[in-house]
């Protein structure tokens, strides 16, 4: 007796099942969107200004950084009655800020040429990362001593970052020169070169503190010395930590030429001039004995002619 209404009770609910399935398939249409974008320039050449840092609202961050021709777009606006302000930093040129931005269903193109002077990047009040370069040269020993160009890099695949790069004095730890970088997008590298920095001083050393406010970033520093067959090189990474206690594994004073007064070994200038002890054949007993008897020979003999 209650199969007819079972089955039908089934047929029911297949029925409003298919009425709801229906019904919230058809969803609305997503609103239009539209963008912002225009090109960058400097005011007194007119060429193009790449990594021009562009901000939405308060400057703590890059919304988005021009390309090389100068050249941004910052997308997804819902067009309608909202004003922005629009916010331009590059480092050697000073703050252009553009007020009461509306966004249309047309789009809106801005451009700007930026005149030169002090840069403020937008940037927040703490650095994500901080990277030590304990030992940077400019022309150590002479013009042709030791120099160390340096390389910092984005390591961030999506986000800008903003760098702060300062340069203090090795001896006296006084700041002597600083970098603002307000614009380094994923995956890009800042270099400096310090033999073409006219605020450094040549036959210097300088500790250099990079911070990076945005993301993470890696640096690394390239040594150079000399020229043709005395030509040198090396290099090392950037120290985002240290400790209290540090071990150095081999300092050495006129080995075989060497000397360690810095935190990498460099030949000493002076073992051309001077007879190197190494010249001994150590390992023989018989030359070792042989100079021990010379030595104490030429002791008696100063001993005996005193006694005279």
């Amino acid at each position: 007796m209650h199969a007819p209404w079972s089955g039908f009770l089934r047929y029911l609910l297949v029925a409003a099942f298919v009425i709801a399935t229906l019904s919230g398939g058809a969803q609305p249409a997503a609103a239009a969107t539209a963008y912002l974008d225009g090109f960058i320039t400097s005011s007194t050449t007119g060429a193009p200004l790449a990594n021009v840092c562009v901000t939405l609202g308060p400057p703590t961050l890059c919304t988005t950084a021009t390309d090389a021709d100068g050249y941004y777009k910052i997308d997804g606006f819902v067009p309608g009655p909202t004003f922005w302000v629009v916010y331009y930093n590059k480092e050697g040129y000073a703050r252009l800020e553009a007020h009461n931005v509306q966004v249309d269903a047309n789009n809106t193109r801005l451009n700007w040429a930026l005149t030169p002077g002090t840069a403020t990047c937008a940037r927040p009040e703490q650095p994500n990362t901080t990277v030590y370069l304990p030992n940077i040269t400019k022309t150590l020993g002479g013009p042709t001593g030791w120099y160390t160009p340096f390389i910092v890099q984005n390591t961030n695949r999506f986000s800008i970052t903003s760098l702060q790069v300062d340069f203090y004095s090795f001896s006296t730890g006084i700041l002597v020169a600083r970098r603002d970088i307000c614009a380094l997008k994923p995956g890009q590298s800042f270099a400096d070169v310090p033999n073409s920095d006219a605020d450094l001083s040549g036959d210097a050393q300088y500790a250099v503190v990079v911070k990076s406010y945005m993301t993470d970033v890696v640096a690394v520093v390239n040594e150079h010395q000399g020229s043709g067959d005395r030509a040198e090189a090396g290099s090392y990474v950037g120290a985002s930590s240290g400790a209290t206690k540090v071990s150095l594994p081999n300092i050495v004073r006129r080995f075989y030429g060497f000397v360690t007064p810095r935190p990498r070994p460099r030949p000493s200038s002076r073992s051309t001039a001077r007879r190197p002890r190494a010249s001994r054949d150590r390992s023989n007993p018989a030359a070792r004995s042989s100079s021990t008897r010379t030595r104490r020979s030429t002791s008696s003999t100063r001993r005996s002619t005193r006694s005279r």
